[in-house]
C-alpha cells in the first residue's frame, strides 16, 4: 500500500508506520505533502492531488501518478485550485471528482471541484457547490452520482449539515436532504443495499459526535442509525462483509477501540480494540479480507506512529501487523490490482515535517524464486536475482530483461491500445514483445527508432510471411510456383537460416545478438551497418 499525507503541529501532531513486510527500496514523490488525497485509477496507477507541505499552511496543486510497473512517481496535471482536506472520488466513466478543501490562497473553504481525465492528463471544471466546504465526504452512489456530505465552512467558523449531489452526466451539483447533525472530520460509507452511513464527526463546539446516519438515495431521505459507545472523530469506517467497522479516532484523548455496525439489525456493537490507540491513521481492506490499520496519532505520546495492526473477521481482533520505516499520520493507503499496499507521504513528528516517501506492504510475503526477496517488492520474481540487478534502471531485472542494455519498462495492459487491431501487441512478463521472438520492442530490429538494436530468427520468417512469401522452412527452388531468389538473402538456396540472418542484420545496420552469437555478420560493400 501507499500512505500519503498527513498533517503536523498542535494537537495534530504525530503518525503511525507500522507493517508486516515492506519494500526495503522505497521510492519517494516529488512533493513531501499529507492530507493529500490517492486514488486508484482505471489503469492499475495511484493519482496523489493537492495536500499541504511543511512549509506553514501552504496548500499544493500539484499532483504525481505512481506506477505500480516501474515501482516510480511522475508528474501529473496540475489542479486549478490549490487545495488540502479535500475528497477524491473515481467516477464509473474513470475519471476523478476532487471537491472542495480548505485553499490557503484565500484562506478559506472552497465550494470549486475538478474532474481529472487520466486518458488526457487534463483537469477541467466540475461545477461549483452550494457549499464552500472542507473536512467532508464524498460517496460514489450506485447510480453514479456522489453524495457530499458536512464538512467545515470558512468564513465563519462552523460545521454544515447540508448534503449535495453531483451528476457527471451534466456536470452539475443539486441539493441533497440535509443531516440532521452539522458534522466535520465524519466518515461515509455505501453499504451493500445502496444505501450510505455516516458516523462520527465533530460539531461546531468542537465536540465529539456519537450519532450515526443512514441516507437512502431512493428516498432522498436521512433517519437514525444508532449510537456509537464512543463518541469520535477522525476515525476510520470500513465495510466488512457487510457489516461496517469502526475504528480509533479521537475524543477527548486518542481511541482504541472498535465498533461493529449491523445494517440488518440498525445496531452497534463492540469489536476488538486495536493495541495502540490512534487517529489521522488509514484502514484498508486486504484481498483475503483481513483490515490494515496503520500510522496515526496518538495523543499518549504526542508522536506520530509506525506500527500497524491486522484484524480478522474469523477472531474479531487484531495482530501485530509489523512496522513503517517511517512513522507518519495524515498519509494515504492505496490497495493495488496485485494485492500489494501502498503508503505515500504523510507528517512526521520525529522530524517535524512532510513525508515525500513512499512505503509499498505485501500481506503474502512470497518469496517464489527463493532469493531472499518477496514477490511484490522482486524485479525478477521468476528467477533469483538477490543482487537486483537492472543494468538499463527499468524496474525489469537483468535476469528477466527481454532487452538488458535499452530500458523496456514492463507496462499496463491499457497500453496497448493505442496497437488497435495488430495482433501482434503482447507483453512478456509485462514487457512489450510484439513478435514474440524473446526480444523488447525496444531492442528489436522488426520495430523503428530501436537502440542497439538485435534481429530473431521469427524477424526474417515473419517479414517473410508477411509479404505473402514462402514459409520459412520452404526451400528456394522447390515449390516452383513461387520463386524465392530474392528472398534467399545469402544466396544458399537453403532455407531461412544463419546466413540470411547475418545478411538481414546487416542491411539493417544491426549486430549479431547475445541469442544467436554464431550467426555471421555480412559487410559486403556497400552494406550499410557496423561489422565490430
Amino acid at each position: 500500500m501507499v500512505f500519503t499525507g498527513g498533517i503536523g503541529g498542535g494537537a495534530y501532531a504525530g503518525s503511525l508506520a507500522s507493517i508486516e513486510i515492506y519494500d526495503p527500496n522505497g521510492v519517494s514523490m516529488s512533493t513531501a505533502r499529507y492530507l493529500h488525497t490517492a486514488t486508484l485509477t482505471f489503469n492499475g496507477k495511484v493519482l496523489v492531488a493537492g495536500g499541504r507541505s511543511t512549509s506553514s499552511a501552504s496548500g499544493l496543486a500539484s499532483t504525481e501518478l505512481y506506477d505500480p510497473n516501474a515501482n516510480g512517481w511522475s508528474a501529473a496535471a496540475t489542479l486549478s485550485f490549490a487545495r488540502y482536506y479535500h475528497t477524491a472520488t473515481s467516477l464509473q466513466s474513470g475519471k476523478i471528482l476532487v471537491t472542495g478543501g480548505y485553499g490557503t490562497s484565500s484562506a478559506s473553504s472552497l465550494a470549486s471541484a475538478e474532474i481529472y481525465d487520466m486518458a488526457l492528463n487534463t483537469w477541467s471544471a466540475a461545477g461549483t457547490m452550494a457549499n464552500a466546504r472542507y473536512a467532508h465526504t464524498a460517496t460514489l452512489l450506485p447510480s453514479g452520482k456522489v453524495l457530499v456530505t458536512g464538512g467545515y465552512l470558512i468564513p465563519p467558523g462552523t460545521t454544515l449539515s447540508s448534503a449535495e449531489l453531483y451528476d457527471p452526466t451534466t456536470n452539475s451539483w443539486s441539493p441533497a436532504a440535509s443531516l440532521a447533525s452539522d458534522r466535520a472530520y465524519h466518515t461515509a460509507t455505501l453499504l451493500s443495499s445502496g444505501k450510505v452511513l455516516v458516523t462520527g464527526g465533530v460539531n461546531a463546539s468542537n465536540s465529539a459526535l456519537a450519532s450515526a446516519e443512514l441516507y437512502d438515495p431512493a428516498s432522498n431521505t436521512w433517519s437514525a442509525a444508532g449510537t456509537l459507545a464512543a463518541a469520535r472523530y477522525l476515525h476510520t469506517a470500513t465495510l466488512v462483509s457487510g457489516d461496517v467497522l469502526v475504528t480509533g479516532g479521537i475524543g477527548s484523548s486518542s481511541i482504541a477501540s472498535s465498533e461493529l455496525y449491523d445494517p440488518a439489525a440498525n445496531a452497534w456493537s463492540p469489536s476488538g480494540a486495536l493495541s495502540a490507540s490512534r487517529y489521522y491513521h488509514t484502514t484498508t481492506v486486504l484481498q483475503d479480507g483481513r483490515l490494515l490499520a496503520a500510522g496515526g496519532l496518538n495523543t499518549a505520546s504526542g508522536s506520530s506512529l509506525a506500527s500497524a495492526e491486522l484484524f480478522s473477521t474469523a477472531v474479531d481482533g487484531w495482530s501485530g501487523g509489523g512496522a513503517l520505516s517511517t512513522a507518519r499520520y495524515g498519509h494515504t493507503a492505496t490497495l493495488l490490482n496485485n494485492g500489494i499496499v501502498l503508503l505515500a507521504g504523510g507528517f512526521s513528528t520525529s522530524i517535524n515535517a512532510a513525508i515525500a516517501l513512499s512505503e509499498l506492504y505485501d500481506p503474502s510475503g512470497v518469496d517464489g524464486d527463493g532469493d531472499g526477496i518477496v514477490d511484490a517488492f522482486d524485479n525478477c520474481p521468476s528467477v533469483a536475482n538477490a543482487d537486483q540487478a537492472d543494468t538499463d534502471g527499468d524496474g525489469v531485472g537483468d535476469a528477466c530483461d527481454n532487452c538488458v542494455n535499452v530500458a523496456n519498462p514492463r507496462v499496463t495492459p491499457d497500453a496497448l491500445t493505442y496497437f488497435g487491431s495488430n495482433p501482434w501487441a503482447t507483453l512478456t512478463g509485462g514487457q512489450r514483445d510484439d513478435d514474440h521472438d524473446g526480444y523488447g520492442n525496444k531492442c528489436d530490429a522488426k520495430f523503428p527508432g530501436t537502440v542497439g538494436a538485435v534481429v530473431g530468427a521469427q524477424d526474417l520468417g515473419q517479414l517473410r510471411a508477411s509479404l505473402g512469401k514462402l514459409r520459412s522452412a520452404d526451400t528456394c527452388g522447390t515449390t516452383g510456383a513461387r520463386p524465392c531468389a530474392i528472398f534467399d538473402l545469402d544466396e544458399t538456396g537453403a532455407v531461412i537460416n544463419s546466413g540470411d540472418l547475418g545478411v538481414f542484420r546487416a542491411l539493417n545496420g544491426k549486430v549479431p545478438g547475445p541469442r544467436c552469437p554464431t550467426c555471421p555478420l555480412t559487410c559486403a560493400a556497400g552494406t550499410a551497418g557496423s561489422c565490430n
